[in-house]
């Protein structure tokens, strides 16, 4: 595609990013968040959501906001950092407008058990196989205050109850994160299931990327055609600078979708009126 930059400036152009990591942070992201923010401007983006496996960015982000001049949108996520389910963490966070809730990633067991990593490991279930009371009790306060539940890296059997409870509950925005990478890879018909429920499908550009535990393009086509452009969204999910520039992983994987038959609307849906859908009051 010989118009493929300028195709994507298009594209980026109003998008929203769901998932973005940056410094500082206590993974040394060599993504600055401030020249980031500066790049996205430039660019025309709308809003990102800022995530942290470690800390919840609410305060930052709001600072963010009122210093440059764009929408960023702070998130928690329920790790041990923050005393893993933690309900009164959850209602500071979202009184200080916090957007996403997500739930347990590097130190979920099924994460953690993936990697063969050692002790512990949170999970949403009890042993009976039961949903957590706390667990409970933060879906609804994300039901009560209308935010975005993020599914994290829980296992695809702990996802499905998980959405599911959250639908009873009056949960309404609800994404689900990275399918189709190794800890949390989904079968289409899983997939199928949670779209009908109402979820939407989070495919972030950084799995094309990794030099391990990468997903194939193929795998992004598949899905994106099985659960259909109207309840996907992508989202970088990138802290790692992959050339000069901060947004560079936007203009290496877009394009490649493209080559392979989705069209500029089909990226439209994805990028702008999806994840805008999940931040709109």
């Amino acid at each position: 595609m010989d118009n493929a930059s300028d195709v994507v400036r298009n594209l980026l152009r109003g998008s929203v990013d769901l998932h973005v990591h940056a410094s500082p942070d206590y993974v040394p992201y060599t993504v600055d968040i401030v020249k980031l923010i500066s790049r996205a401007k430039e660019l025309g983006l709308k809003a990102i959501v800022l995530k942290s496996h470690y800390y919840p960015t609410v305060a930052l982000a709001r600072t963010l906001n009122i210093l440059m001049g764009f929408e960023v949108y702070g998130s928690l996520t329920l790790n041990y950092c923050i005393g893993g389910f933690n309900v009164n963490a959850v209602k500071v966070g979202l009184k200080m407008g916090a957007k996403v809730i997500w739930m347990p990633t590097i130190d979920a067991w099924n994460h953690r058990h993936y990697y063969r990593e050692k002790g512990g490991g949170l999970s949403i279930l009890s042993i009976k196989g039961d949903l957590l009371p706390e667990v409970e009790e933060i879906l609804g306060l994300i039901a009560d205050n209308d935010l975005v539940l993020a599914t994290g890296h829980l296992s695809p059997s702990e996802v499905s109850i998980l959405v599911n409870e959250a639908v009873h509950m009056g949960v309404k925005r609800i994404m689900v994160t990275h399918p189709i990478w190794g800890p949390t890879l989904m079968t289409g018909k899983q997939i199928t299931r949670l779209v009908n429920a109402g979820a939407y499908i989070e495919l972030p550009l950084s799995r094309l990327m990794l030099t391990h535990d990468a997903s194939s393009i193929e795998a992004f086509i598949k899905v994106i055609r099985e659960a259909s452009p109207e309840h996907c969204i992508l989202t970088s999910d990138y802290g790692y600078m992959i050339d000069i520039d901060p947004l560079g992983i936007w203009f290496k994987c877009l394009p490649l979708l493209l080559e392979r038959g989705l069209l500029p609307d089909d990226l439209e849906v994805m990028l702008k009126r999806n994840p805008l859908s999940l931040i709109s009051p």
